[in-house]
């Protein structure tokens, strides 16, 4: 309908109500119509008009609720709706529109009960069940939401809600080769969003797949040139692959799109040379091993051949230590450190700051306690002591050591141990890697430990793992109170 058409069917029941102030009908009818021009206090005025006239209403309740839904007047939509529902018991779309309500208030087991009601009646209706879905996803429980996102999908395959909905709930349970299964789909009809051409990139950036993940990601600059994220998975991947210069490009514009970017800083100081010992970056790490967390371990074990933390318990065994009350893995990271120290621990705490990690370390079922925290926060704030504190693999993502030792050294017992590992740089005190990780002298580790009244118990110079085919040597330090 034209503009001057609409004007003219306003007009007319403009005309009737002011012959009529009592007819609801037509008070209902402008009110509609004053909704489609986005004209909120007019459109009210109409619905009260035709309420006052005829109080039970249903429609004229029912229009009104949406309009105050529509314009986030939530406790006034609650009460149409529930008005709708005291005259109608069975009006599907009151039922949907009040569960959609409570779903946006985070009263999720109200709104359950109005979509189960729903399904009851109607068990195919597909907005329900993409609704239904996106509660459970709520609620973590992401098996039930992709039940509902499916079932919605196979009655409406062609739904682009339920299709994008299911592809973003495999994304966030790292379910990545399924989520580029309907990413596809939605490319294949010209559907995909930035959000979705960006979880494309880091779908297939996390399969390995760095040629897609690089298209996808260079798709969603040039729809948004300042999209950080993407930016900055950009640079990472050019990093990877060794070429600097365009990573550098990347990081540069990253930083201008978010000049707080401390991951994009700390990865630029680095590539340019400008700092020979840059600062630790927390979202730098945090980043990196979030994005590292599902091949995390196959890619550790299987292609790196790591296996520090059993060397260390081999140590600890050599040294006559055999069991500990408490025990801390710092930088616990999917726990493969846990597995090893579990039976020599009564009570077994992991503190890593990437969520994804202790996802899977949570799977195993090895610690007593999961915290998410930077090692320092989490030291500066702990009350207990510690028997036998490790950090393998800590160190690197540290440079200078003297702030992380006086945090971590009150933790320790009466005659408390600590593991360590270091990269080892043979004539700096520390300095940062082409890898991006710091490598520490062992003379500079000994002297901070020493000014903490460490007494040195092993050091031994050991192969931590592979790196580009080549092994990687490490420091493996023993020190106690």
């Amino acid at each position: 309908m034209n503009k001057p058409e609409l004007k003219e069917i306003i007009n007319y029941y403009q005309q009737t109500v002011d012959l009529n102030p009592n007819d609801a009908k037509a008070h209902h009818h402008l009110a509609m119509y004053y909704s489609q021009e986005d004209s909120y206090p007019k459109a009210r005025q109409h619905f009260e008009a035709a309420l006052r006239a005829e109080p039970n209403f249903v429609d004229a309740h029912y229009h009104f609720g949406l309009l105050l839904f529509k314009n986030h007047d939530w406790a006034k939509a609650e009460g149409q709706f529930l008005e709708v529902l005291s005259l109608n018991s069975q009006h599907i779309s009151a039922h949907f529109y009040i569960g959609v309500l409570f779903f946006h208030l985070e009263k999720l087991d109200q709104a359950e009960q109005h979509f189960q009601f729903i399904l009851g009646v109607k068990p195919d209706h597909v907005q329900t069940l993409i609704n239904f879905g996106a509660l459970e996803l709520k609620r973590d429980a992401g098996q039930l939401a992709i039940a509902y996102f499916t079932q919605a999908l196979i009655l409406d395959e062609n739904n682009l809600d339920a299709r994008r909905n299911l592809a973003a709930t495999f994304m966030h349970y790292d379910r990545f080769e399924n989520a580029l299964t309907h990413y596809v789909e939605l490319e294949k009809n010209n559907q995909l969003e930035v959000d979705d051409l960006y979880n494309m990139g880091v779908a297939s950036a996390a399969l390995g797949q760095l040629s897609l993940a690089i298209s996808y990601y260079q798709q969603v600059i040039a729809y948004n040139n300042k999209h950080n994220a993407a930016l900055n998975n950009l640079a990472a991947i050019y990093i990877r692959l060794g070429e600097r210069s365009e990573a550098k490009e990347f990081l540069e514009l990253a930083l201008q799109a978010s000049p707080d970017d401390t991951a994009s800083r700390f990865m630029l100081d680095v590539l340019m040379d400008k700092k020979q010992n840059p600062a630790t970056s927390h979202a730098y790490v945090r980043n990196l091993f979030n994005n590292y967390a599902l091949y995390y371990e196959q890619h550790l074990q299987n292609i790196l051949q790591y296996n520090l933390p059993q060397q260390g318990l081999d140590i600890l065994r050599t040294l006559k230590f055999d069991s500990f009350q408490h025990v801390l893995d710092l930088g616990c990271g999917t726990g493969l450190s846990g597995v090893v120290l579990r039976d020599c621990s009564a009570q077994l705490t992991g503190v890593d700051l990437s969520q994804k990690m202790l996802a899977h370390a949570r799977h195993k079922n090895v610690y007593d306690h999961l915290i998410e925290s930077d090692i320092v926060s989490f030291l500066q704030s702990d009350a207990q002591y510690y028997d036998l504190i490790q950090a393998l693999d800590v160190l690197p993502y540290f440079g200078e050591l003297n702030e992380l030792f006086a945090a971590l050294i009150p933790r320790l017992s009466k005659h408390g141990i600590i593991v360590l590992s270091a990269e080892i740089s043979d004539e700096q005190p520390w300095q940062i890697q082409d890898s991006m990780r710091f490598c520490h002298n062992p003379d500079y580790i000994h002297e901070v430990l020493l000014s903490h009244s460490m007494r040195l118990l092993h050091r031994s110079r050991v192969i931590a793992r592979k790196e580009n085919e080549q092994d990687l040597y490490a420091m493996l330090m023993v020190y106690q109170i």
